[in-house]
């Protein structure tokens, strides 16, 4: 009968530990994934690897989701909750408020989620599109980031990732998060795909035209 090597049963007792944590510590969560997935590399299988990854993003979500949104509201995120209370309220010309009408990827989200929720906080909307952001940052790295990597160093370059995000930014900086995740794509990419997500990219920020 052939039993797990040590490293596996590490892994499984670190991932479980993480995950047990979420709840009580969020912070103490997110630092075992990343430090297993930075020091554990070499034996994390696919299956383990993308469980710390979710690990480290749900952990990370929760902690955005519990700071003090108090600077953000006297900036950006202020004028995007004003703009989805507007479009909730049935003010659809706010779809085409932002940069003469061409950055209408942000207003056409609030659209859909003014239809799911009207009573929605302007920090839920913060965590909102952090999530959006986490998740389509999440595709990219299964789809693009690990292509051609050696098996080894995967599990750092997705701690690395996640590290350098800059996510604390994404709830209220909500059209540049946004189209800076969707330009991963376009720059993992090429020809009509790339141009594809260039155009998407650029209805939520016009600076991802020169970028892109």
């Amino acid at each position: 009968m052939h039993t797990a090597p040590l490293s596996y049963k590490l892994i499984l007792l670190l991932g479980g530990v993480s995950l047990l944590s979420i709840p009580f510590s969020p912070i103490a969560s997110f630092a075992i994934s990343i430090l297993t997935l930075l020091t554990m590399s070499k034996h994390l299988i696919g299956y383990f690897r993308q469980c710390l990854i979710l690990l480290a993003f749900i952990s990370l979500l929760i902690i955005i989701a519990s700071r003090n949104y108090t600077d953000e509201l006297d900036h950006d995120l202020s004028h995007y909750f004003m703009v989805y209370k507007a479009i909730s309220s049935g003010y659809y010309s706010e779809i085409f408020g932002f940069s003469g009408g061409i950055e209408v990827g942000w207003p056409l989200i609030y659209l859909f989620i003014s239809k799911c929720t009207a009573n929605i906080s302007p920090v839920g909307l913060a965590v909102i599109n952090t999530s959006i952001c986490l998740i389509l940052l999440y595709v990219w790295m299964l789809k693009y980031a690990f292509k051609n990597e050696l098996h080894s160093q995967i599990g750092i370059i997705a701690a690395l990732i996640i590290l350098f995000a800059s996510i604390q930014t994404y709830g209220y900086l909500q059209r540049q998060a946004i189209s800076t995740v969707i330009l991963l794509f376009a720059i993992s990419t090429s020809g009509k795909k790339s141009f594809f997500y260039i155009t998407i990219a650029t209805l939520f920020h016009l600076t991802s035209l020169p970028i892109g």
